[in-house]
């Protein structure tokens, strides 16, 4: 995948979550996720990406240490990839290893156990006994042996025709275990977990692989009247200085996008996938747009007749003074209704509209 695309991607996460939420151990494996933020560090040092490490590593020097003695592999990026961080990276998510096991290992036993989940009905061809006897195999693992590893020769001699399939999956569990219940973003290159991208009751649609976030983000955009490309130009400066302004639209945005995915997720349907995703967001999107026209409709009114009372005012007789007055309060709090319902009950056409407005003053720069 292209470095624009992937930099499009996470650009599109900072506005869904407070972090975009990478593994270390993602940036010490993975070339490409080092490589980009090589060449975008503003992603690390203004906060917009934020780094799990484990609680017991004072910096990511102690972490390469700790990797040269549990052997790690990947070694070669690791000298990068730790001055690089220490260097940038300014917003550090601390987990510590007991915990992150235990959750680690509740997530891959409820993917296997329940029958309806996107990993089990990528197992379709597997033997159901052949199936139990990995889900008690994990089971009775202790928290402190649950490591990918260890998953590994569980895969090999129970599912090995399977076994590609899933350790991906576990993969996708391992590297975005720290964003679970916060409000983080978690990151994932698209090369290895291209066909898990609907992997959902975890991390799915929360990882913008094969571009979900993005396209869906995109499509919202387009129905809203703002072009596609609105964030690609965005420089990561400005995009952080656009999270800091509008904490307030964006918070209610990130609600309103959740609740709306969540409950395609929730339906537990087989095709609930990134296309049902995608139309119920739009749908929303389309309510969202007929309401606020409603809304100018009334303000519009109400201020019509504001102004003829006004005018009609200047007849000395108190009655229509007065009515005047009603009017002119009722014509401000319809519009401070408007401002109200754009933020709260429109979040998804208040964040388009700061979107363009951020757009049109890079443009007067530009122009200037």
């Amino acid at each position: 995948m292209r470095h624009d695309d992937l930099l499009q991607q996470i650009k599109v996460a900072s506005l869904l979550g407070d972090h975009v939420y990478i593994s270390a151990g993602h940036v010490y494996e993975n070339p490409y996720t080092l490589k980009l933020l090589e060449a975008e560090p503003d992603l690390l040092n203004t906060g917009i990406v934020a780094i799990g490490l484990r609680e017991e590593c004072r910096d990511f020097s102690d972490l390469e240490e700790l990797r040269r003695v549990e052997a790690r592999p990947s070694r070669m990026l690791d000298q990068a990839a730790t001055t690089l961080l220490n260097r940038e990276c300014s917003a550090v998510i601390r987990w510590h290893p007991s915990k992150m096991q235990a959750v680690f290992k509740q997530a891959v036993l409820a993917e296997l156990m329940d029958s309806n989940s996107v990993l089990r009905r990528r197992l379709t061809a597997v033997r159901r006994e052949h199936l139990r006897d990995l889900c008690q195999a994990v089971q009775t693992l202790p928290p402190e042996r649950m490591r990918r590893e260890v998953i590994s020769d569980f895969a090999k001699l129970y599912i090995p025709h399977r076994y590609r399939t899933f350790m991906e999956a576990v993969n996708v569990f391992y590297y975005s275990i720290g964003a679970k219940d916060k409000n983080l973003i978690p990151y994932l290159h698209a090369g290895p977990f291209s066909h898990l991208a609907a992997l959902h009751r975890f991390v799915t649609p929360r990882t913008p692989q094969d571009g979900t976030l993005s396209n869906c983000f995109n499509s919202v955009m387009k129905e809203l009247l703002i072009p596609e490309d609105i964030i690609v130009g965005l420089p990561i400066t400005s995009l952080h200085a656009f999270r800091e302004c509008h904490k307030d639209i964006l918070r209610a945005f990130r609600l309103k996008w959740w609740k709306v995915v969540t409950s395609v997720i929730a339906q537990d349907s087989e095709d609930a996938e990134v296309g049902q995703i995608r139309t119920a967001l739009l749908d929303h999107a389309r309510s969202e747009m007929k309401k606020l026209r409603k809304y100018h409709r009334m303000a519009k009114s109400v201020g019509v007749a504001s102004l003829i009372m006004s005018f009609a005012s200047s007849v000395p007789n108190q009655c229509l003074a007065a009515l005047s007055l009603i009017l002119s309060v009722g014509s401000f709090v319809a519009d401070i209704s408007t401002i109200k319902h754009r933020l709260v009950n429109a979040p998804f056409s208040a964040v388009a509209s700061a979107l363009r407005s951020e757009k049109e003053k890079m443009s007067t720069k530009a122009s200037c």
